[in-house]
């Protein structure tokens, strides 16, 4: 777990940098809820914002491939959890680098297979990579400022910033880690 504990201060240099990684994410949240998802995906994808922020950055070798048209809900809930699975923001544990690291996995469709897919199962599955993209990048802001939406938990804070900013989450990125839970207390009405 990343630690969400602020930063005691930051300095200017640092400060400029949480405003650039700040607004690169808000970019890539527009582009989300403009449901533009396959320029969302690349937006994030971007080792030169890596780079700015200090952090080592890599597509995962890991590619989600879908091996033959998919249309159920249970497959395309597999192939995005292996995704989710294989994208990650840390610091500097899982490879090469002593750096804090953020790895983004994709998914795959060949084109042989590319034409059979309905166009509805390849938005939804460019919509939960573009918010699987997203999270990473929004648990390194986590990692400058603390908790963007007040919650310890990292995966939780995700979603309720997500549901502040009023992007649109997928029933897939919603179902992992207590996400729809949380969600869901936030809407229902408070009993006095």
């Amino acid at each position: 777990m990343i630690d969400t504990e602020p930063p005691e201060q930051l300095d200017n240099s640092e400060s400029e940098h949480v405003d650039v990684l700040e607004e690169f994410i808000q970019k890539g949240l527009e582009l989300i809820k403009e449901g533009r998802y396959e320029k969302a995906i690349s937006h994030f994808e971007s080792r030169q914002m890596a780079e700015t922020q200090g952090y080592h950055y890599e597509l995962s070798p890991l590619e989600a491939a879908v091996r033959r048209p998919i249309s159920q809900d249970d497959e395309i809930k597999k192939v995005v959890d292996f995704c989710a699975a294989h994208s990650y923001f840390d610091d500097g544990l899982r490879g090469s680098s002593d750096r804090p690291q953020i790895a983004l996995s994709t998914v795959y469709i060949p084109e042989t297979i590319f034409n059979f897919v309905r166009p509805e199962v390849i938005a939804r599955l460019d919509h939960n990579v573009a918010l699987i993209h997203a999270e990473e990048w929004i648990h390194g802001l986590q990692r400058k400022k603390g908790p963007l939406a007040g919650n310890k938990d990292n995966d939780i804070d995700v979603a309720l910033f997500l549901f502040q900013q009023a992007v649109p989450q997928t029933s897939e990125f919603l179902a992992r880690n207590g996400r729809a839970e949380a969600i869901s207390r936030l809407e229902r009405p408070s009993l006095r």
